[in-house]
């Protein structure tokens, strides 16, 4: 009965696929389909575990960090941080893209999302480089590749939605991902200063006003406040002032009070900030809600429990187990967004995980370093569909441009996989 029921299910799910129907309905769809035909489940259940879906205390954090990142971005914050950033490393060979990378980290550390930090960047980081003589294929390939650290560096979306499904503390994740995002945004500078062009004497000649130790000082000066958030916002997590909930809400706080210091903020501006932060959430919780209802299938038709029966049956080890499951993430990111991802693969895998007393959190970063690769991969990552839009660059050439990027997180995966003291180090610490 199993088969059957699985084979009815993934004919409805490709047919909506098929006809372009977004990912949210065709979960919604395919589930109700199933819900209502098969299980004979009453109606009145589907809004009922929508909203149940949402109705999270924990994850009450992901609009107040997705506000706060707004605020930065709309409130003149992040051109003060840009300012601070590119003084120290914009004049030499690949200054600027190791700007660019050094941005994103602390826009990630602020927002802990993808689309907002590659958003906020290019805003400020694109037109500088492009004076510079970048090409457009080589900033849209860097920004694909540097936005996803939003999904590594803390706080993170995908962190706080892998802590309710699998019961880890939010807080013991966010710490974890601390040194793996800070080897990702090396080995990101590194590769991103080799390939770079050369700076153009006239240039580095004009915008040298910009690299004099009086400059610098007044960017710090000015940047400091600005720079000071993510450290208040998780200082105060990790010494147990706030949780990551009310740290969300404190981000938010800040992010006001920093428009106040830098008199950046008119209507116009609140009304983007609320519109941008608005659609974020939306989309957000929209898919969440899909793919739990979508899970209802999936645990009636016992696959977790088959996945795991057939762990035991093949007899894998952790590490075997670890890299088939490697290989399905990068295989699903390069065709699907990262929070489906989660919620179709997380529910199923979690009692094998538990089986072969697999680490939670050395696997949460395994996990999101295979869905930052597959978010910036061809043929449909969203990242680099994004990049080469926000660049007018060819999705083709992006390709090309990021491949050198996808080898560097390759390498940072197989380290956090077979050194696993740097993902469990900090949260072990605490």
């Amino acid at each position: 009965m199993n088969t059957g029921l699985i084979i009815l299910f993934v004919i409805i799910l490709i047919a909506l696929f098929v006809v372009g129907a977004p990912i949210w309905v065709a979960f919604s769809l395919g589930a109700i389909c199933f819900i209502l035909g098969i299980v004979h489940s009453p109606v009145q259940n589907i809004p009922m575990v929508f909203f149940n879906a949402c109705d999270s205390y924990t994850m009450m954090a992901i609009p107040f960090f997705m506000f706060a990142g707004s605020i930065m971005a709309y409130g003149g914050a992040s051109k003060y941080i840009f300012r601070v950033v590119n003084s120290f490393f914009g004049k030499r060979k690949g200054g600027l893209a190791i700007t660019a990378v050094v941005m994103s980290m602390i826009y990630a550390a602020i927002t802990g999302s993808s689309s907002a930090t590659l958003a906020g960047v290019a805003e400020l980081a694109k037109p500088e480089m492009q004076k510079q003589g970048y090409k457009n294929d080589f900033i849209a390939s860097l920004y694909a590749a540097a936005c996803t650290l939003g999904q590594m560096i803390p706080p993170s979306i995908l962190m706080i939605l892998y802590g309710t499904m699998v019961g880890a503390n939010t807080g013991d994740l966010f710490i974890a991902g601390v040194i793996p995002g800070i080897i990702s945004g090396i080995v990101l500078c590194v590769v991103a200063w080799y390939c770079s062009p050369k700076v153009d004497p006239a240039v580095a000649a004009e915008l040298d006003y910009m690299y004099n130790a009086k400059f610098r000082m007044k960017a710090l000066l000015q940047g400091i406040p600005a720079l000071f958030m993510p450290i208040a916002v998780l200082g105060a997590i990790y010494a147990g002032i706030v949780t990551p909930t009310e740290a969300g809400a404190l981000a938010c706080v800040y992010g006001v009070f920093l428009t106040l210091i830098y008199r950046e903020f008119k209507w116009d501006t609140f009304k983007k900030t609320f519109n941008s932060a608005l659609r974020s959430n939306a989309m957000i919780f929209i898919l969440v809600a899909a793919a739990i209802l979508f899970a209802n299938p999936i645990t009636y038709m016992r696959v977790p429990q088959l996945i795991s029966e057939w762990v035991v049956a093949m007899g894998l080890g952790q590490k075997a187990f670890i890299w088939a499951c490697i290989i399905l993430f990068l295989i699903l990111g390069m065709f699907i967004d990262v929070i489906p991802i989660l919620y179709l693969t997380i529910p199923a895998l979690y009692p094998a995980l538990v089986a072969l007393d697999v680490n939670l959190i050395q696997f949460n970063i395994i996990l999101i370093l295979c869905l930052q690769i597959g978010q910036m991969s061809p043929p449909f990552g969203t990242a680099l569909y994004i990049a080469s839009g926000i660049c007018d660059a060819s999705v083709t050439d992006t390709a090309k441009g990021i491949v050198k990027y996808i080898v560097a997180y390759v390498a940072v995966l197989v380290l956090i996989v077979y050194v696993p003291v740097l993902s469990t180090f900090l949260p072990n610490l605490l």
